[in-house]
């Protein structure tokens, strides 16, 4: 696939495949395409060339980022910026809520009657 960017391309004639439950790590200095690879594949960015298949056939290209997500493809940006007005406590109650009320019962001390 390749895109371009006002005469920059930030990805050019690149090919990339990733087999089922495989496990790649995309790595390289900034400016090498990392972000706009990910941009392609969850649908936010659509090349100028080439295809994206996920699966055996699925077309990602003309498809939405939303409907791209509900096949499980998506990604998370690196600003921390889901849950803003919370405190840290707060997070991880919301992510782990029954871990965290578990762990907490554990580390108090015990009461006296």
């Amino acid at each position: 696939m390749t895109v371009n960017y006002d005469g920059f391309k930030a990805l050019s004639r690149l090919n990339f495949f990733m087999d089922r439950r495989e496990l790649r790590v995309v790595i390289g200095p900034n400016g090498a395409g990392k972000t706009t690879l990910l941009d392609v594949i969850s649908g936010r960015v659509k090349p100028e060339s080439g295809r994206v298949i996920f699966g055996h056939s699925t077309d990602l290209l003309p498809l939405r980022e939303n409907e791209i997500a509900q096949l499980g493809i998506g990604r998370k940006f690196q600003t921390p910026s889901v849950f803003v007005n919370l405190t840290v406590w707060d997070k991880r109650r919301a992510l782990a809520p029954a871990a965290v009320e578990r762990r907490v019962r554990r580390a108090a001390p015990a009461r006296r009657r």
